[in-house]
């Protein structure tokens, strides 16, 4: 049995109204108003 969370699902039932709202805009502008999400390596810090 894998007890591993699944972190893609949102129970939307279980959100308040607002909640909804806000979570139903995100999935709605991402990629328009919002750019994708971008991983970018940072350079190391250099100690002194």
């Amino acid at each position: 049995m894998n007890n591993t969370p699944n972190l893609t699902h949102v129970d939307m039932d279980a959100l308040s109204a607002s909640a909804l709202e806000g979570y139903l805009y995100a999935r709605a502008v991402i990629g328009c108003e919002v750019g994708w999400p971008a991983v970018q390596r940072v350079p190391e810090c250099t100690q002194r």
